[in-house]
């Protein structure tokens, strides 16, 4: 695990188990080696027998809600994430996840509650901060999303996710120039992330530099073409003339 051989790992953890049904660290140890496998479905079935037979197991359904949420399985990630939750209450990474499972079926008041609990109970989370702030920001809630992902970046100044989402949140309430040198950082730390590209491309449209803006997202292109073409349709938007507009 440690060597990133999961393939590996996964077929150590069965020949124990194999060896010893009762090892149940040796059942979590193969759910999440699946996990980092992708092998999803393989991984839920883990979990779920393993909280059959010790079903106050916090990492069990810790573990069940992270293989439902990369499957795409919200409602169950949520529901396994509750349930860990209530095990242990003053969980970080738990709660830290249970709101970002509720932030994908856009109960925002309820992830965004999980988040203060997270962020209360450890406040250098740069995580948990970074994950508020996008819950405020989804909420409306712009200036408070700005000062969450300050925090964040304060705590990780190379979370480029947090950097990202702070861009977004400075355009929002009119700080274009520092939202852009924000998203030239994002983009540093992570040159090939089409989210931190596009929005670099819209960020140069923000301050009116049209060239680089067109650069920009030809660089997108080659990352994602369908990013590129939804920033290129705000591209001409913006430039093209109504012939309303023309006057003699």
């Amino acid at each position: 695990m440690t060597e990133h051989n999961f393939e590996a790992a996964t077929e150590l953890f069965r020949k124990a188990i194999e060896a010893d049904s009762n090892c149940f660290k040796c059942r979590y140890n193969l759910g999440t080696s699946l996990i980092n496998c992708e092998k999803y479905d393989e991984a839920i079935k883990v979990f779920t027998n393993l909280i059959s037979l010790k079903s106050d197991y916090a990492d069990a359904y810790a573990g069940l809600g992270e293989a439902s949420y990369k499957k795409g399985l919200y409602n169950k990630s949520v529901t396994a994430y509750q349930k860990a939750a209530k095990i242990e209450p003053n969980d970080v990474i738990v709660l830290s996840n249970l709101g970002n499972a509720l932030y994908q079926i856009k109960d925002y008041e309820q992830s965004l509650n999980f988040f203060d609990r997270a962020v209360k109970l450890d406040p250098n989370s740069a995580f948990a901060y970074s994950n508020r702030g996008a819950t405020l920001y989804a909420m409306g809630r712009h200036k408070e999303a700005v000062k969450s992902l300050q925090r964040a970046v304060a705590l990780q100044p190379t979370l480029a996710d947090a950097l990202n989402n702070l861009g977004v949140a400075l355009t929002s309430i009119g700080k274009k120039k520092e939202a852009h040198k924000v998203h030239l950082e994002a983009v540093r730390l992570r040159p090939n992330w089409s989210p931190a590209l596009y929005n670099l491309a819209l960020s140069y449209l923000e301050i009116g530099n049209r060239d680089t803006a067109r650069q920009q997202i030809s660089i997108l292109e080659n990352v994602d073409s369908e990013l590129a073409k939804k920033a290129r349709k705000i591209f001409f938007r913006k430039y093209l003339l109504d012939v309303s507009d023309v006057k003699e």
